[in-house]
């Protein structure tokens, strides 16, 4: 088996995994195995997911009951036991993959061992631009893979976070401290990455179903693809000379992005603190 995909879901999220399985499995590469983490579904989404798995042989449903967290120590347990892939991907059930996403991380293997694709920004608008994924600037966990043989030799692999960090980079930080740490981050992007939102849990789920269920049609059309990739680059080439005219910018922006970017950061961190207090609070 080339790829074992990792898909964590919970509560009400159903509705969007339709779209995302749909993704994995319109892949050029075919030789999968797709394993679907419940961390405290739903009636529905335990419905929904269990007539998911009996349409294709290559999906599995792991029932679990809601972590404390994000059901980190559950990723662990199904790769340490049941996974028989030679690489580890990962998908949100909030996100899309292109038809070529497997083909280009198989691409990326070549170079390293912990490897990421890129990924575009889809906007409500239609539109959309192309992002970077590094450690510089973000690891969207959609991009991510994996060799077996790698996460194997990690001390620990997917354990609970401690409630002031983000899960995915506290796993990503564990990998890059390893000494066999090789990575390569591709420039290709072969995802589309649908931000949570400004604060926790994010969009509703029945605003994002219609978001995921525009996308994925227009990915399953042939014809979009080089469509998607012509605008993103024309975006970037619209920010670039935007930033050659701005006599002012600070992490990329204009004074006038700047007010509405800071709140955001300033939810966020607010928001971790709350976690913290709340975890306290609870004897942990």
């Amino acid at each position: 088996m080339r790829f074992t995909i990792l898909l964590p879901t919970t509560h009400d999220r159903g509705l969007l995994l339709p779209y995302t399985i749909s993704s994995v499995l319109n892949q050029t590469v075919t030789d999968f195995e797709l394993f679907i983490i419940g961390d405290g579904v739903s009636e529905d989404t335990r419905r929904v997911t269990l007539d998911l798995e009996s349409q294709d042989t290559r999906i599995r449903f792991f029932d679990f009951p809601k972590h404390l967290r994000r059901g980190e120590p559950y990723r662990h347990k199904v790769l340490t036991q049941h996974a028989s892939g030679q690489h580890v991907a990962y998908l949100l059930d909030r996100d899309l993959w292109l038809p070529n996403h497997l083909e280009e991380l198989l691409v990326c293997f070549e170079k390293g061992n912990f490897v990421t694709t890129n990924f575009y920004n889809p906007h409500p608008s239609g539109s959309i631009d192309i992002g970077y994924s590094h450690p510089s600037q973000l690891i969207p966990f959609s991009t991510v893979a994996h060799t077996m043989a790698f996460y194997k030799s990690l001390p620990y692999g997917w354990r609970t976070t401690p409630p002031q960090n983000f899960t995915d980079d506290y796993m990503w930080a564990q990998c890059m401290a390893h000494p066999d740490y090789m990575p390569h981050f591709g420039y290709v992007p072969t995802v589309l990455y649908f931000k949570r939102g400004a604060t926790y849990p994010g969009i509703p789920t029945k605003d994002r179903v219609e978001e995921l269920k525009l996308w994925a049609k227009r990915i399953k059309q042939p014809e979009q693809l080089p469509l998607l990739y012509e605008q993103g680059i024309r975006a970037l080439l619209e920010e670039r000379v935007a930033f050659r005219n701005a006599w002012i910018r600070i992490k990329g922006k204009t004074l006038k992005e700047l007010i509405p970017f800071l709140k955001v950061k300033l939810t966020y961190s607010w928001r971790a603190l709350a976690r913290r207090v709340k975890y306290a609070r609870k004897g942990h």
